[in-house]
């Protein structure tokens, strides 16, 4: 529920089965995946309407008894005051934060993206800027608002207080920038794009082989000097150009391009296992079907079937997180 937007229903998440968008139509891959394990109940615009409605609803009341947490479209119907008869624990979730000269702004991942920093570092070198091909503001923030309220809700067995969790897709986006952030603000470096290559550990990136491509990571002088053993080429190891970490990140493409001269020559499966046995990190790069027909995606069960009453049984992305009980 994005901040200014207008949405022509209001969606409770409660129960089990699947939720759609207000129409019941949302049987999309996106929608069935996101929206699984949930019902919907739907009500007007109208904050008084709203009230009426839900006031005294047994979902409500079971939401609220479900340790008082609420979407964000119902406090922005109702005021704070009469959420907070009902339960004063109140999480929000907008696009640019809850005050602010954006906070009645709509929300929307790709603006996220660009105002967050993240398309300016993404894509080949030069090649401007450039989306990643996930919603990650979007996922991200909701991810860091469960972690609030998860973290609300254990602080209120200490004080028997509810609090406020704040969260926006703009601040979460920040954060996911990570150390690339952390070279601007320490530094005053102002990060580019680097396409495939890592921007700081080098040689680091998309090497070709002679039937594709594979990952290689090669973090440190230790790991280096393995990977250059592991290639059979120690004179990489003192060459003038890439002996440092510093000459190496300045002479990146002439080191990849010695890389590529060595790996191109052997398949993909030789370097993956050949690499790794000698601790030098190296994967493959999957296609989405290859990417689930994998031996370790399949035994930690990230596809899952499920049932749907119209649609029948079909396979969705399994949760990353696993509960021992």
């Amino acid at each position: 529920w994005r901040q200014g937007a207008q949405p022509s229903a209001l969606l409770l998440l409660t129960g089990h089965g699947f939720a759609s968008a207000a129409t019941g139509a949302g049987v999309g891959a996106g929608a069935l995946t996101a929206n699984r394990k949930a019902h919907a109940v739907t009500a007007t615009t109208q904050a008084a309407d709203v009230l009426q409605a839900l006031e005294g609803h047994a979902l409500l009341t079971a939401q609220i008894a479900f340790e008082g947490v609420l979407l964000h479209g119902v406090t922005k119907l109702l005021k704070i005051s009469v959420l907070q008869i009902f339960h004063p624990d109140i999480w929000i979730h907008t696009g640019f934060g809850q005050d602010g000269p954006y906070a009645d702004r709509p929300g929307f991942d790709q603006i996220a993206q660009g105002m967050g920093g993240l398309m300016s570092i993404t894509g080949e070198a030069g090649g401007g800027p450039m989306r990643a091909g996930i919603p990650i503001a979007d996922l991200s923030a909701g991810m860091f608002c469960a972690q609030g309220i998860l973290l609300a809700l254990l602080e209120r067995e200490t004080s028997g207080k509810g609090q406020w969790v704040k969260t926006s897709l703009l601040e979460a986006q920040i954060q996911m920038l990570d150390f690339q952030a952390a070279r601007y603000l320490k530094d005053k470096e102002v990060p580019k794009s680097a396409g495939n290559d890592h921007p700081t550990s080098i040689p680091t990136g998309v090497f070709k082989t002679s039937d594709g491509h594979v990952n290689i990571a090669v973090a440190g002088q230790a790991i280096y000097e393995r990977f250059c053993d592991a290639i059979d080429a120690p004179e990489l190891k003192t060459h003038p150009d890439f002996s440092t970490g510093v000459l190496r990140s300045k002479n990146r493409k002439a080191m990849n391009a010695a890389i590529d001269a060595i790996t191109c020559h052997k398949p993909s499966a030789f370097w993956i296992e050949h690499l790794n046995s000698a601790g030098c990190p190296c994967g493959p790069i999957y296609s989405m079907d290859q990417m689930f027909e994998d031996a370790q995606v399949q035994h930690v069960g990230m596809a899952v079937p499920v049932n749907h009453p119209r649609l029948g049984t079909f396979e969705i992305v399994n949760q990353a997180i696993k509960m021992s009980r």
